[in-house]
């Protein structure tokens, strides 16, 4: 449609005719698997199933546009109560660190909703929702601790000097997005244990405290304290409804607090190594060899650690049957 010169009408229709066709492809899948479930559905039992899950349009709807929104207006508040410019560091920042915590996270998230469902009906959702926790902190925690340390110069490399403020917004992000790769695949507990009115009043006090953290920071004129209050607001209230979701699971804050520590007290000291390597070099080499060489030592860094935690040990019996 492109070219044959649509424009946007070409992306519109494009768009429609994707989810369509999605949607035609799971109809036809369904008319050919679940004919004989198809053929017991009845008017009565469709009341009564629309009863019975009401809570799901009514609140996961308005939920979704708070997300929506949530995730939209922060930019469009840096552009209009700053300036483009500061938009767009703040874009670059954001894009460059949430896009693949995002698609890591989604695929986590998809395989976690499948088996919470199961794991509730066996009472057994407190145990996988801990394990989940545990895993994506010891996936996400380490390794962007690590790359908060050098944000700056990772971009002031990759992009240039002038994109240098791109990684300073992005070191106040990194704690918020962390939290949210952690969070998110186990958010679809809303769902799970049917907890829509609570997710609607996350989601609008989301939006409406990271709202007003920018337009404190605007009040002031200064962005990176804009981006500041942005930030740890966010990680302030998904910590909180992170934490609440794993209560409702029967995960006490003590367990809580112990896994966040561990891994505080396990990737402290190769943060401490990396910071002041990264303040030498300069020193040591010339400034294109200095900058390559930062970015080697925060590859090795946080490749190291992310194996390290991320990779069981083999107990001493898995060892003797691979001996």
């Amino acid at each position: 449609l492109g070219l044959a010169q649509f424009g946007t009408i070409g992306l519109l229709l494009g768009n429609i005719v994707g989810q369509a066709a999605g949607l035609v492809s799971l109809l036809f899948g369904a008319l050919r698997e679940d004919v004989v479930a198809l053929k017991r559905i009845r008017r009565t039992r469709i009341r009564w199933t629309a009863r019975r899950y009401r809570d799901f349009p009514l609140y996961s709807t308005w939920s979704a546009v708070a997300n929506t929104a949530g995730s939209r207006l922060p930019l469009i508040l840096f552009s209009a109560l700053f300036s483009p410019t500061v938009a767009g560091l703040y874009m670059l920042g954001h894009r460059v660190l949430h896009m693949p915590m995002n698609l890591l996270g989604t695929s986590i998230g998809q395989v976690f909703h499948a088996n919470a469902a199961e794991a509730r009906r066996d009472n057994r959702l407190g145990v996988l929702t801990l394990k989940a926790f545990e895993a994506l902190v010891r996936i996400s925690f380490g390794p962007m601790v690590l790359l908060a340390v050098v944000a700056p110069q990772l971009f002031t490399f990759f992009f240039g000097q002038e994109w240098k403020m791109a990684g300073v917004y992005a070191q106040w992000m990194i704690p918020w997005l962390v939290i949210v790769f952690i969070t998110s695949p186990i958010s679809t507990l809303v769902s799970v244990m049917e907890k829509q009115k609570q997710g609607l009043i996350f989601q609008i006090s989301l939006l409406v405290i990271r709202s007003s953290a920018i337009i404190i920071g605007s009040r002031l004129d200064d962005p990176i304290l804009a981006v500041a209050c942005y930030s740890l607001s966010s990680l302030l209230v998904w910590a909180v409804f992170n934490a609440v979701l794993m209560h409702y699971c029967g995960i006490s804050l003590y367990q809580w607090f112990r896994l966040i520590i561990t891994e505080v007290i396990c990737v402290l000291p190769f943060a401490i190594a990396l910071y002041c390597l990264s303040q030498q070099l300069p020193n040591w080499f010339s400034n294109n060899i200095s900058s390559l060489s930062i970015v080697i030592c925060s590859t090795l860094f946080i490749g190291g650690v992310f194996l390290w935690r991320s990779v069981p040990m083999l107990n001493l019996k898995e060892r003797s049957l691979l001996k």
